[in-house]
């Protein structure tokens, strides 16, 4: 898990990137993760007990940061991961990975997911 609450990005980008042991820089699966946001955040990758792993994302907004009044609606930051099989170096390359652009509502269980290739 990795936190800023300084309110900005530059102290700890908000970016994860995850391989397997078979990774190089041109062959093999890649991931990354960024959450499109410059304030506090927390990103978080865990095993789950089945073997998968799950990847979260998201502001870190303090207490009272946010208010909405009756009505009002809040956009969270958006969430951007891409795969490749070309290595590392795939995942920068647009031609040889597989971009899946997400954002998450404030409403809990309300997805929006836009596959692009």
């Amino acid at each position: 898990m990795v936190e800023s609450r300084r309110n900005r990005a530059h102290d700890h980008f908000p970016a994860l990137a995850a391989t397997t042991d078979a990774t190089a820089a041109n062959a093999g699966e890649a991931w990354a993760f960024l959450l499109g946001w410059s304030g506090s955040h927390r990103l978080a990758a865990e095993r789950m007990e089945d073997g998968r792993f799950r990847v979260s994302l998201g502001e870190w907004l303090y207490p009272g940061e946010m208010r909405l009044r009756p009505g009002e609606t809040y956009a969270a930051a958006p969430a951007y991961a891409v795969f490749s099989r070309g290595g590392t170096a795939g995942i920068a390359r647009p031609e040889v990975s597989d971009w899946l652009f997400a954002t998450i509502s404030k409403q809990v269980d309300d997805w929006r997911i836009d596959y692009i290739k």
